[in-house]
């Protein structure tokens, strides 16, 4: 519906300015079983992808206990890797092959990537890390296609990527603080409340709570 709307907008904006021209995105594009294909992966490729990005930094602080800015550093190199993708694209589609292809390896090379951050774990040497985040950052450009639609797709499923994702996280961090931290705590309601309101604010603040409070909400 609310792509439907913009389409609608853009086509009444184009029309009011020029009554013979066409629709910035025309309704053709969005039609057929193959675009609705591309349009559809594009959709979840965001989602996923910006929700990678957004649970990264978390990761690196919460179980490597980087600082944000040893977080962001670490970002630095495999985020080399992105115009990377997007050049190895171009020859490729210059080279003739087909864009269907290019979605699927771009695809695939994303969901490696996902499927390697999961072994991330504290200790784990700097280069093999770097390794680790490199097959999701060519998979990004890889199946891009420079449309303004798929580009709306895409930035429709980065919205609901990095909020879905967040809500999860807070709501099940909350839930699993509160439970620790009254079962292993002689902390009341009100202070274990204020406790998680200070953590979800903001994950600097866990590092100014004693040591045993820490090591609960760090596991959970």
């Amino acid at each position: 519906m609310f792509i439907s709307i913009r389409i609608k907008f853009f086509y009444t904006c184009t029309n009011a300015v020029d009554p013979n021209a066409g629709p910035m995105i025309p309704l053709k594009l969005l039609r057929g079983v193959y675009s609705t294909l591309v349009l559809t992966i594009r959709f979840l490729t965001g989602l996923a992808g910006y929700a990678y990005l957004f649970t990264l930094p978390l990761l690196f602080q919460l179980v490597l206990g980087d600082s944000p800015s040893k977080a962001g550093l670490r970002l630095a190199l495999p985020s080399l890797s992105t115009p990377m993708g997007g050049l190895i694209c171009g020859i490729l589609m210059h080279q003739r092959v087909r864009v269907g292809r290019l979605i699927f390896l771009g695809v695939l090379l994303m969901a490696l990537g996902y499927v390697l951050s999961l072994f991330i774990y504290p200790g784990i040497s700097p280069i093999l890390l770097g390794l680790f985040l490199i097959p999701a950052n060519v998979g990004q450009d890889s199946h891009a296609t420079s449309t303004s639609t798929l580009y709306l797709i895409r930035s429709i499923g980065s919205l609901f990527g990095v909020g879905g994702l967040s809500a999860v996280i807070q709501s099940t961090l909350r839930k699993k603080v509160f439970t620790d931290l009254s079962e292993f705590t002689d902390f009341n309601e009100n202070q274990i409340r204020e406790i998680i309101h200070k953590v979800t604010k903001s994950m600097s603040s866990l590092y100014y709570l004693p040591e045993a409070i820490q090591k609960i909400v760090l596991g959970d």
